[in-house]
């Protein structure tokens, strides 16, 4: 069995690198934060949970014949923002924009999944790049006033040719993700 989740890899460069240090930087020493490693950071279409062996060759099929027609896309990355609430914010995050290909994608995604025996997700799928999963603010009113100052900070464009199935290895604090397999968008019949 294998912990697995479909995503959208993303590759750090040094403007992202620096902006992750800058929103880092919004929390203080008696925060209770998970920080995101820049390395690790990909926007996941799919999360899959634990999967059995039999599963992955029909699962990659399936990713196939989703991806099969929709053409590689740009997003706008660059909107940063929290899931939880102001009292208790629960994920600093950055999203995307230029999604309704991305969406697409996903809801072919859904479709497929559902035919091979996954259970089809009920929340709205908002896509973004997680920073840092937060335990507890300290002080809310420092990190409130940190996050707006950031609001129009980063902006990167990100080409979409690809989707990956990775497993994700717990050991320790840091997970692995393990490339499985990439299928590339757009591939029709009998061009590879």
């Amino acid at each position: 069995m294998k912990r697995l989740f479909i995503a959208l890899e993303f590759i750090p460069d040094n403007d992202f690198r620096t902006f992750h240090s800058k929103a880092c930087s919004v929390f203080t020493k008696l925060d209770k934060v998970n920080l995101v490693r820049p390395d690790l950071i990909h926007i996941t279409l799919n999360f899959l949970g634990n999967t059995e062996d039999y599963k992955i060759n029909p699962l990659i099929q399936g990713m196939q014949d989703a991806a099969k027609d929709v053409p590689p896309f740009i997003l706008t990355i660059g909107k940063i923002g929290i899931f939880g609430s102001r009292d208790r914010p629960r994920v600093l995050w950055l999203g995307a924009s230029n999604t309704k290909s991305l969406q697409q994608l996903h809801r072919q995604l859904q479709k497929e999944l559902i035919k091979i025996g996954f259970k089809p997700e009920h929340e709205n799928f908002v896509p973004h790049l997680t920073l840092a999963r937060i335990k507890k603010i300290d002080d809310r009113r420092f990190f409130w006033n940190k996050i707006e100052l950031l609001k129009q900070d980063f902006v990167q464009q990100l080409h979409v040719d690809k989707i990956i199935l990775f497993e994700s290895i717990l050991r320790g604090h840091v997970p692995i993700y393990r490339k499985i397999t990439e299928v590339p968008l757009f591939m029709k019949e009998g061009v590879s």
